[in-house]
């Protein structure tokens, strides 16, 4: 027995990816140009600093149509007075053109008939986009969120241990003529692969990272962000919204990833929030795990190595 081979491992854990956020607005087919009078929506941007900006984008119809009153927002006129102008498609190129000329907002915004899809400029998560809260400016356009902006950051402190959990499960074959001898075991899966933590680093910015990716933030007219739980992204398939889990032993240098353990594809689910006078703050975090179909189908769930090469 080689007694050196004997340690104790702690880790420094890192979640999520370096990811420009991404977003479509769709115009209803139906929309008349007068429908758009004066109406406006907001979408937001977050700078190389992490500080959101919002942006209010309205619609000038006839050449007079007069523009929202929102002192805390940067506004963009879209002007679709044009005769010319008088389809659903070409009030999408006229949103696209006023995005595009937002050079240092928005890396691009293309037209498609009546959809605009549009990226921002600096990677980072940043609320969703939504219609204008006041009931007589409501565009009644389509918004959905493509990719979620977010970046790679570690999480903090962490108490006591780190829990991997996982298990495969089979399927034995028995013929009659072996009793219940199993002559063969089939593999059907991997099931239940969790990774289990608690942060001790409890401020506002760590748990806003945790509580958006299965929800959203909020940001009102004239006021201050909101995070929390909701039903924003009910029924929605957290797939799409599952992130990079990375485990970093800590005698290794930040750049030495040879012994990383990665997640390539997990989804935090905060268990619940204990205040205690007496006891440290703790928020106990699941990571659910999701096989990642874009990778190599031999690491689809974990592996452990570098994980920033080529995985396909």
């Amino acid at each position: 027995m080689n007694v050196e081979n004997i340690k104790v491992e702690p880790m420094i854990v890192f979640y999520g990816e370096d990811k420009f956020q991404k977003q479509k607005v769709v115009i209803s087919p139906a929309t008349l140009k007068a429908d758009l009078a004066g109406k406006y929506f907001h979408t937001y941007v977050t700078d190389s600093l992490g500080v959101i900006s919002k942006h209010v984008f309205w619609f000038d119809t006839t050449g007079t149509d007069v523009a929202p009153t929102l002192p805390d927002a940067t506004l963009h006129k879209v002007d679709i007075s044009s005769g010319t102008i008088d389809t659903v498609a070409e009030y999408a190129t006229a949103l696209a053109s006023a995005m595009s000329a937002l050079s240092a907002v928005f890396s691009s915004a293309v037209a498609a008939n009546n959809e605009v899809t549009y990226v921002n400029f600096v990677k980072g998560y940043a609320p969703a986009s939504h219609d204008a809260k006041n009931p007589l400016k409501v565009t009644n356009f389509g918004f959905q969120l493509l990719v979620q902006g977010e970046l790679e950051q570690e999480i903090g402190a962490v108490d006591g241990s780190i829990s991997v959990k996982f298990k495969e499960t089979f399927v034995e074959v028995k013929a009659h003529e072996n009793g219940t001898v199993p002559i063969a075991q089939l593999k059907t899966g991997v099931e239940g692969v969790e990774v289990s933590l608690a942060l001790l680093e409890t401020v506002k910015a760590k748990l806003k990272n945790i509580l958006v990716k299965s929800n959203n933030s909020f940001i009102p007219d004239g006021g201050t962000e909101l995070f929390g739980m909701g039903t924003y992204k009910m029924f929605e398939n957290m797939f799409k919204y599952a992130s990079k889990l990375r485990l970093h032993p800590k005698r290794l240098l930040a750049g030495d990833k040879s012994e990383d353990m990665n997640f390539p594809k997990s989804m935090p689910n905060l268990e619940g929030i204990d205040f205690s006078g007496e006891e440290v703050l703790k928020l106990p975090v699941v990571f659910k795990v999701y096989p990642n179909q874009d990778i190599d189908s031999r690491i689809s769930f974990w592996f452990i190595g570098d994980g920033s090469q080529t995985l396909t």
